[in-house]
């Protein structure tokens, strides 16, 4: 006969062994982080991150999404999740996984702006005239965003 302490470990062990069959992850959830985006500049950029859980709640590493913008004329999206903005406007950005019978989707709302964010000489530089004279040139100016773009319908 064994002493009784033998005994709860023989149990403990017993208890641990049980289902040899191994775990197969099931994709049950799909989120995007951020969840909605701004980008202030034509040409801006944001990464996407999706997270897949299966049916423990937990990550699974390495499962490929699809992208795909509903209007990417205001801003499209790599095939690694990267949103850039193309005109002003709003969209969806999408991730599609399919898992077996099972399609999971998750979107994340963009917006696209323009912010001026600097002027740039066109025309004009260097003139000189008397303050009751007439320039040969008219002064001009560019308005730009961060990146460069031109910002329409700004008076200067």
């Amino acid at each position: 006969m064994l002493p009784r302490s033998s005994l709860i470990v023989v149990a403990l062990a017993a208890g641990a062994c049980r289902g040899g069959e191994s775990f197969i992850a099931i994709p049950t959830s799909l989120t995007l982080s951020p969840t909605s985006v701004e980008l202030h500049a034509l040409g801006g950029t944001r990464q996407l991150v999706p997270t897949i859980l299966d049916q423990r709640g937990d990550p699974i590493a390495g499962a490929v999404v699809q992208w795909r913008s509903d209007d990417a004329g205001v801003a499209d999206v790599s095939p690694a999740g990267v949103v850039r903005a193309v005109t002003v406007g709003n969209t969806l950005v999408q991730a599609t996984l399919v898992a077996g019978p099972d399609t999971l989707r998750a979107s994340t709302a963009v917006t696209v702006t323009q912010v001026p964010a600097r002027l740039e000489k066109v025309a004009g530089d260097l003139q000189t005239d008397t303050t009751d004279g007439t320039l040969s040139t008219a002064l001009a100016v560019a308005v730009q965003d961060s990146l460069g773009a031109g910002v329409p319908a700004v008076i200067v």
